[in-house]
């Protein structure tokens, strides 16, 4: 029995979507400054990695979001709010490119030297960077979409995904499509077992299945601005 639940964090749902697309995921990642105690640059809401000879059954076919011939390095903002999304200023102006130089350093992606240091110049001024064998990028999970870059959203169209047509609906066919598979479930968190539950129960309704997880995710974020 599912433990009934009112509302879901949105960095949760991310996590799940990343989860289910074959990633290895990493929540919260704090950047903890070493030059002053007690501080940080920023965090990553999530980092997900995604290898490129990743097999379960047919399920990888149909994860378009990510390479099939490369380490797939993602860093992910994610965002729930209804004005324009922008990254966080830690990330576009107050440090640099320190915050991308701290999660290159300690996930250990990259040797550290002149090539670390190439790399994260041209991360920083196109938010992508791209080789033979790895992709890293910044993506930004979020309710909608900014055509233009600007200063404070610099990232094309390609790496910002939305709630409404990326992340729920995939969630939703992913369940649904392999029901018999994922049904069972014990180890998971609460928030993965009621997706999955909403997901069952309104299998032919995807639109019920975005509308239950907005609503859970809106009283999700009015608890946290009453705090």
């Amino acid at each position: 029995m599912v433990q009934k639940v009112d509302f879901i964090d949105p960095e949760q749902v991310a996590y799940w979507f990343f989860r289910l697309q074959g990633c290895l995921t990493i929540t919260n990642y704090m950047l903890h400054r070493f030059d002053e105690k007690g501080k940080a640059y920023s965090d990553g809401d999530v980092i997900a990695v995604r290898f490129p000879y990743r097999e379960e059954g047919s399920m990888h076919c149909e994860e378009s979001h990510f390479s099939s011939t490369k380490i797939d390095f993602s860093i992910v903002e994610v965002k729930y709010r209804n004005s324009p999304t922008t990254l966080n200023d830690s990330w576009t102006f107050t440090y640099g490119d320190k915050t991308l130089r701290a999660i290159l350093e300690r996930t250990g992606l990259f040797q550290s030297g002149k090539t670390l240091d190439e790399i994260v110049t041209r991360l920083y001024k196109d938010w992508i960077y791209e080789n033979d064998s790895h992709r890293v990028r910044v993506l930004t999970v979020a309710k909608n979409i900014v055509e233009t870059p600007t200063a404070e959203m610099p990232l094309s169209v390609s790496q910002q995904l939305t709630w409404k047509h990326h992340v729920l609906p995939f969630i939703h066919k992913r369940f649904t499509r392999h029901a018999d598979y994922k049904n069972y479930h014990p180890q998971w968190d609460k928030s993965g077992q009621q997706l999955y539950e909403w997901s069952i129960r309104h299998r032919n309704d995807e639109n019920r299945f975005i509308d239950l997880c907005t609503a859970a995710m809106d009283e999700y974020q009015k608890r946290k601005n009453r705090k």
